[in-house]
């Protein structure tokens, strides 16, 4: 079995109205976040708006994950999804840990901008490979198990978790390599208003591939670590 060759077959198999939802969360966020000027001054609506955007990539990861597990009515609030939201809700407080970390390791003063992706990338990938186990938590989830049920899952893959990180190494970081620089770059670079939004339509289409990616990964390994069979979700 090729892990690799298995999550592209997974992620091909995506519905067309998820794949639409998918792009509509990651690129209108973009829009939003690398459209507008960098701003210091953060205020309450500027926190209602983070929750909002959370809110908008969290209902379309869970709805991308559970389809492309074969789960019927991804769009439908459940149980599931809750469960699912409390296990991304972990993992990005996990993610803004270890972003903090790569700021503190690259230095105070004006860094510049490639040493700010490097250590930046570094923290993201080793974050990511710390968590491996919990990709398939997340199709689990999704799909409506409960938490009791996720011990075994995290068993089950302890002989697989070389190959399933090295298809993440393989197939989900230079996506994450590419959407880092763009994120800094439009954080880092002034330029035109023009120019600002086209970058924030392409980071928007990297972010949805590699949030594509790593749900379809997750479906692998929770087929692995669950004995069923691979293939592509009924549609």
């Amino acid at each position: 079995m090729s892990i690799r060759r298995d999550t592209l077959s997974v992620l091909r198999s995506i519905r067309p109205d998820v794949l639409g939802a998918l792009l509509v969360a990651t690129i209108g966020v973009d829009l939003l976040d690398l459209a507008a000027p960098p701003n210091d001054d953060i205020g309450v609506s500027d926190v209602i708006a983070v929750i909002i955007r959370v809110v908008i990539v969290f209902s379309a990861s869970y709805a991308v994950q559970r389809q492309l597990a074969g789960g019927a009515q991804p769009f439908r609030p459940t149980i599931a999804m809750a469960r699912f939201a409390v296990l991304q809700l972990l993992l990005l407080a996990g993610y803004g840990l270890a972003t903090k970390l790569g700021v503190i390791f690259q230095g105070t003063g004006e860094v510049p901008l490639a040493t700010q992706w490097l250590f930046g990338f570094l923290a993201l990938a080793f974050y990511a490979l710390f968590t491996i186990r919990l990709l398939a938590w997340n199709a689990a989830l999704a799909m409506g198990e409960p938490f009791s049920t996720l011990s075994e899952i995290w068993r089950r893959q302890a002989g697989h978790l070389g190959a399933i990180g090295g298809a993440y190494i393989a197939l989900i970081l230079p996506v994450t390599a590419i959407h880092l620089a763009m994120t800094l770059v439009s954080l880092r670079i002034v330029m035109t208003a023009n120019l600002r939004l086209a970058l924030a339509l392409v980071d928007g289409l990297f972010q949805a591939l590699e949030l594509g990616l790593a749900c379809a990964l997750g479906v692998v390994a929770w087929r692995i670590a669950t004995a069923i069979e691979a293939g592509p979700p009924p549609r």
